[in-house]
């Protein structure tokens, strides 16, 4: 699941992820809240859109969906060729200690921005999420779909059915490393010496 995420972008990052001038767009913000407007990514560009689908039958909007099952649930298949992505720079998860909870922050090793998957309704949008993989289990069953770049702008062409799309994003090619803070103790945790972290879909 992904409730908070942070947005920790500098020029150089969205010249290099999003291959536009670092003057069209203004990636920082601390802690991204359902509910919030930010920028997302489409393959026509940058838009601005509201976290989290309005739906009839609940007062909370529905922020994040599973991709396992995407094209069997109403509400996603009418919006599954509007796919975008979110550039993000770390989300957080809260790791159950016993009866505490310990708010966590999740980022990559070396810091650089990366892309989470999502379809949204021309006004608001929601994050795909999947199985965790080996390093992220201990913290939660399940995480954002983080795509590689190649998986990005696969995604983000909206020519290609989702099918096809489907598909292809079994296995990242480019499997990230996490650097995991426990931001209510303010410390790293080495939960696996040598994490292989992958991130996998159902084929079916």
């Amino acid at each position: 699941m992904c409730a908070r995420f942070e947005i920790q972008a500098t020029p150089l990052n969205l010249v290099s992820q999003l291959k536009t001038g670092a003057n069209t767009l203004s990636l920082n913000k601390k802690e991204v809240r359902p509910t919030d407007e930010i920028p997302i990514i489409t393959g026509q560009g940058h838009l601005k859109m509201v976290w989290g689908l309005r739906v009839s039958w609940h007062r909370a909007p529905v922020i994040n969906a599973r991709v396992e099952t995407l094209h069997k649930k109403r509400l996603f298949r009418p919006i599954l060729q509007n796919r975008c992505t979110v550039l993000t720079s770390s989300y957080f998860e809260w790791r159950q200690d016993g009866r505490e909870k310990h708010k966590t922050q999740i980022t990559t090793v070396d810091n650089t921005p990366f892309h989470m998957a999502a379809l949204h309704d021309n006004l608001h949008f929601v994050i795909i999420t999947t199985q965790s993989n080996s390093q992220i289990q201990k913290i939660h069953d399940r995480m954002p779909l983080i795509l590689s770049p190649t998986q990005v702008a696969l995604w983000n062409n909206v020519s290609i059915s989702y099918t096809e799309v489907r598909q292809n994003l079994r296995t990242r090619s480019d499997p990230l490393r996490y650097s995991i803070e426990d931001q209510t103790t303010n410390t790293q945790l080495d939960l696996f010496l040598n994490p292989q972290p992958s991130i996998t879909t159902s084929s079916k």
